[in-house]
């Protein structure tokens, strides 16, 4: 598919989902990125790389790949960086009060060790958290904005295609369960007869 062809699509997307526009170009994508897009930032700008895995997808899959994008980056931009940086900050404080605490008050080792090793699953339950609504969030937006038959497609995409590595697939919802969360979402937003 042409350079031409996929920003034409992704313009047309980014109207549905009311971002401005991204700017794609080919480029090398992530190893584990089975669906050949990248996402970067420039300037405040979305840009989407797009890989060789790209030209294997359906013409179908590729809309529904490029909105789910699309979807995420309206829901919820630029956060993984500040979460990861607040992460780190946070363990860099939590530890300095443990060191600072231990001096004057003669707390136990065993505590400290304690407080540092729940701090980070703290962290940890709380971004899985987040990464599902993310998920959840980013599946209605497509819906919302271009209809159920676009999810469907990269639902059927993501179950025939699991995410690697498999941490990643422990971390965020699978498909039957995010489906289950449309078809909740679809029957909660029905009118009362």
């Amino acid at each position: 598919m042409e350079i031409d062809e996929i920003s034409a699509m992704a313009r047309r997307l980014a109207v549905a989902f009311n971002i401005g526009s991204p700017e794609v170009e080919f480029g090398r994508t992530s190893r584990w990125s089975h669906t050949g897009i990248s996402l970067r930032e420039r300037g405040g700008n979305l840009v989407l790389v797009i890989g060789p895995p790209f030209d294997a997808l359906r013409p179908a899959e590729r809309e529904a790949i490029l909105a789910e994008v699309c979807a995420g980056y309206k829901v919820y931009p630029r956060t993984f960086g500040r979460l990861g940086r607040a992460l780190l900050g946070h363990l860099v404080v939590l530890t300095l009060v443990i060191s600072l605490a231990n001096i004057p008050f003669g707390v136990p080792g065993w505590v400290n060790i304690l407080g540092v090793g729940l701090f980070p699953g703290g962290w940890l339950l709380i971004f899985v958290l987040w990464l599902r609504w993310f998920s959840y969030q980013s599946d209605r937006a497509v819906v919302e904005a271009l209809g159920r038959p676009v999810i469907d497609v990269a639902l059927d995409f993501d179950r025939r295609h699991p995410v690697k590595p498999s941490v990643i697939r422990w971390l965020v919802p699978g498909v039957a369960k995010r489906r289950s969360r449309l078809e909740t979402a679809r029957g909660s937003a029905a009118p009362a007869t």
